[in-house]
């Protein structure tokens, strides 16, 4: 890992290498306190002349003798325990910066792993957002699908109840064109709100048959009665008309072209008779075609 000397800002490749540049680094030997221990090594090297304190006596730089040998030794190992201690100073320093130096690299590591992290976790979410929404699409157009073939399903059999039912059934007697259209429908709309998928197709058959028979017979009942009206109001109308010209022979003096007349207004009115009037209330409507003609009051003017 990269190093960088604090005190002149080179850069080297390790810390072994910072330190190695200190002996030679120009900032570092000229900083006050590194002078001010040089000078006091100076003081106490060897060869000096002196501990320091002058205590001892004595030139140092003059002629050492036999005496002298353990003081110096002494002030040996003191200069090089004071040279060893300010080294381990620079290594602390030095072992400090490049564990700030660690942290700050190892933070942006963990910075970026975490940014990287983050990204990942992002495009996880659009993934897993993709594939929930093209699963929603799946799921939409299978319900869709399914729906579609439930309906196809449910009209092929209620056209198989409606064929059965209506298409291969024989009315018996002259009905309406709009009749089998018209049970068809009733069928359909009665078989729609059922769960005719759990049905059995038989007991369908038989509700659809009931449907039938009971149009059936309502529309038997209405022809017949429809029948009935029809000679019903034929027999009225004739029994009117009947009945006008017997009443129209009885008048003095009626012209043919008058007889004519009044004979067709009356014919003209009892058209539009419903069949259920009784005998009376035709041959009233008579008589009121004869007072419109101007009858009644010469009959009253004669009486």
């Amino acid at each position: 890992m990269a190093a960088k000397c604090r005190f002149c800002g080179q850069t080297f490749g390790n810390a072994q290498g910072v330190r190695a540049h200190l002996k030679s680094c120009a900032a570092y030997q000229g900083r006050p306190e590194k002078a001010a221990k040089v000078e006091s090594l100076r003081q106490h090297s060897i060869g000096s002349g002196t501990l320091g304190n002058g205590s001892l006596g004595g030139d140092l730089a003059d002629e050492p003798d036999e005496s002298d040998l353990p003081l110096r030794q002494l002030q040996q190992r003191l200069a090089a325990e004071r040279v060893r201690l300010q080294l381990r100073e620079v290594e602390d320093a030095h072992a400090e910066l490049d564990r700030a130096a660690e942290a700050k690299a190892n933070e942006r590591q963990r910075l970026r792993e975490q940014e990287a992290e983050q990204a990942r976790a992002k495009d996880r979410a659009k993934e897993e957002a993709r594939r929930s929404q093209g699963d929603s699409a799946t799921q939409a157009e299978r319900r869709e699908a399914e729906k579609r073939e439930r309906q196809e399903k449910r009209r092929s059999i209620i056209q198989d109840v409606k064929r059965q039912a209506v298409d291969c059934w024989f009315a018996g007697f002259l009905v309406p064109s709009d009749f089998k259209p018209r049970v068809c429908l009733a069928i359909e709309q009665q078989l729609q709100p059922l769960a005719i998928e759990e049905i059995p197709l038989s007991e369908l058959i038989r509700l659809a048959e009931g449907i039938r028979d009971r149009m059936h017979r309502e529309e038997k009942a209405k022809t017949e009665q429809a029948a009935h009206l029809a000679k019903q109001r034929q027999r009225l109308i004739q029994h009117g008309l009947a009945y006008a010209q017997r009443e129209l022979r009885d008048v003095d003096g009626l012209s043919f072209p008058d007889t004519w007349r009044i004979e067709s207004a009356v014919k003209s009115d009892l058209e539009s008779i419903a069949g259920t009037e009784s005998l009376a209330d035709v041959e009233d409507r008579v008589e009121q075609v004869f007072e419109d003609n101007g009858l009644g009051c010469d009959d009253e003017e004669d009486d």
